[in-house]
């Protein structure tokens, strides 16, 4: 009976520990509406890119989620330090560091071109999708 009660006791406590490590783990990740939610309360962009290197990346990086991100006041310097820690780089890597404002120019062109509409054959010639 002794021994039932310990095993009780020892699967009763590492379930509750294994509970707490996955809320932590969880509540731990950065998502895209985190960072918007910073940047939005004023926090310093250098504040912020501190938060992006402590915590594990849950970062939507796609084109459209980045202009998104812009939209919503996000800084390209913020974005490039997402998209490091999504890479696993550290901030002070050259790649971080040499993302430029012809960069992400050069990115949003690139996006802009594939969301203009395609003209398309109609019945009275070209028409707009």
């Amino acid at each position: 009976m002794k021994y039932l009660r310990r095993g009780f006791l020892l699967i009763v406590s590492l379930s509750f520990l294994t509970t707490v490590a996955f809320a932590q783990q969880k509540e731990a990740a950065l998502t895209n509406q985190a960072v918007v939610k910073l940047a939005r309360a004023g926090f310093k962009e250098k504040t912020i890119i501190s938060i992006i290197s402590a915590r594990l990346p849950a970062f939507d990086l796609s084109p459209d989620r980045m202009i998104e991100l812009k939209r919503n006041g996000v800084s390209e310097k913020i974005i490039v330090a997402m998209l490091a820690r999504q890479e696993g780089a550290e901030f002070d890597h050259p790649i971080a560091e040499r993302a430029t404002q012809q960069d992400v120019d050069r990115h949003a062109e690139q996006v802009g071109r594939e969301h203009r509409p395609q003209p398309r054959a109609g019945r009275g010639g070209l028409e707009q999708r």
